[in-house]
């Protein structure tokens, strides 16, 4: 679903996060969110040219091949069908059109910015990942709430980039943070009662209500409008976007109406 601003209002608070190194351990890994960091990441691709499928595999396997040597086992959930609800149809319209407008643009002067997952890209992850042996799960529908809860019965970690795992009471591990260059794997690790406690919110309830208020696939930010007009704003700063203003601003209120634990 994706919380808008979310992820990157907190790509700036670093006091939030823990490194921690990965080791013996199962994860949870978003496999949407990764199929496509893997390629963004992939150095020497011609997507122009409609992807070098040989260089995105070598890379997949060897980001795997790193996991499992640290004795990392990984369970690999991906997004299912459309949900017959149709609530998000408007969503995944305008990212397909995107998609195919940046397929048009696309060109040898501006691959580097202007960058097109390839078509059988997504068949091409899940071949590495069948030949490595990874566990690989495929939600009905949408995968978020079945990685939250498969994480929270495997009692692991999830690694996604995906900003709805701030909100899930997962541990989450920032994709971005994964770093595989050495003898180990290094992260960054959310550490939820760091932030509840910075901000004194006493439950991690109200993040439900953060959600929803800062508008998501499903419900559009102006729904909200009246609500922030009736919420004090913390003063505007020259690194915060207006929308990581409001995401202070409903942390701030949440923190009055929360009772403490």
């Amino acid at each position: 679903m994706g919380v808008r601003g979310l992820a990157s209002y907190f790509s700036h608070r670093e006091l939030f996060f823990e490194e921690t190194v990965l080791r013996d351990c199962t994860v949870v890994i978003d496999g949407n969110n990764l199929r496509f960091a893997l390629y963004k990441w992939c150095p020497g691709l011609n997507h122009c040219f409609g992807g070098d499928y040989d260089k995105y595999a070598r890379y997949v396997r060897q980001f795997f091949r790193r996991l499992l040597a640290c004795g990392v086992t990984p369970i690999v959930v991906f997004d299912g069908g459309l949900d017959p609800s149709g609530q998000k149809l408007a969503t995944v319209l305008h990212r397909l059109s995107e998609q195919a407008a940046n397929s048009v643009a696309c060109n040898p002067l501006n691959q580097g910015k202007v960058q097109v997952f390839p078509l059988f890209g997504r068949e091409v992850f899940q071949e590495v990942l069948k030949e490595l042996g990874v566990r690989v799960l495929q939600a009905s529908f949408e995968a978020d709430h079945v990685i939250a809860k498969l994480a929270m019965s495997e009692g692991c970690a999830v690694i996604s980039n995906d900003s709805d795992f701030f909100i899930f009471d997962v541990e989450l591990i920032r994709l971005d943070s994964l770093n595989l260059e050495g003898d180990t794997v290094t992260c960054s690790k959310f550490v939820r009662s760091k932030f509840l406690a910075h901000y004194s919110i006493g439950g991690g309830e109200s993040l439900h209500l953060l959600a929803s208020l800062m508008g998501n696939d499903y419900i559009p930010p102006k729904v909200f409008e009246s609500v922030f007009q009736n919420i004090k704003m913390p003063k505007k700063s020259k690194d915060g976007t207006e929308r990581h203003r409001r995401i202070k601003g409903l942390l701030l209120y949440l923190a009055r109406c929360t009772p403490d634990p």
